[in-house]
């Protein structure tokens, strides 16, 4: 008798990013913008798990989650960092990124 596998996917706490919360700003000032949020060095052989959670920006809200999503990264020339598949989890958008070029930052939004 055979039993059936199960897999159960966590994403790597390294390559993880929690948003903490909107910075609130008065009106009629003008907002400055956070430091650059970033990851560890990606090899370009791997294709690697990288999340964005936004749960803490939500408390509170308890209906609301993620509806939509859009990843891009720059520069994109062949050869260069790729999304290679993305998913949302609820509160969290987790996507993979493979290839790129040594040496290279990439901005991914």
């Amino acid at each position: 008798m055979s039993t059936p596998a199960s897999h159960v996917w966590k994403p790597s706490g390294a390559r993880s990013v929690t948003i903490d919360s909107f910075i609130p700003v008065t009106r009629g000032s003008t907002a400055v913008a956070p430091p650059l949020l970033s990851w560890p060095t990606k090899d370009p052989g791997d294709t690697l798990d990288y999340e964005v959670d936004i749960s803490p920006v939500l408390v509170g809200n308890d209906g609301d989650s993620i509806a939509t999503h859009d990843v891009t990264v720059t520069p994109d020339n062949p050869g260069d960092l790729s999304v290679s598949s993305t998913t949302v989890d609820g509160r969290r958008c987790v996507f993979w990124l493979a290839e790129g070029q040594s040496g290279t930052t990439y901005t991914v939004t």
